[in-house]
């Protein structure tokens, strides 16, 4: 997965500033190229996230996701807003 890597260190550094790129992980890296891939797309990024689960075998968490997709809960972005407490709705 060299290219995955090479992908997001790529990423790190065109989408953040150089004084908080040491605290950017990876997978956050990555998770920034793909939604700009995807145009940011909520549709299409919870549509790879089921893909990425059903490969993991997390079908409780497919479950959920499906049904976002399902109800058209990806029209409404302030979904994918943080809350108040941090945590991701």
């Amino acid at each position: 997965m060299k290219e995955l890597t090479e992908i997001a260190k790529k990423q790190i550094k065109e989408s953040f500033l150089p004084e908080y790129q040491h605290k950017i992980t990876e997978e956050e890296g990555l998770g920034v190229a793909i939604a700009t891939h995807l145009h940011w797309d909520p549709t299409l990024i919870l549509k790879l996230t089921f893909a990425m689960f059903g490969d993991a075998n997390m079908h409780d968490e497919n479950e959920t996701v499906l049904n976002w997709i399902s109800n058209g809960i990806t029209s409404n972005p302030a979904i994918f807003v943080p809350s108040e407490g941090g945590e991701k709705i």
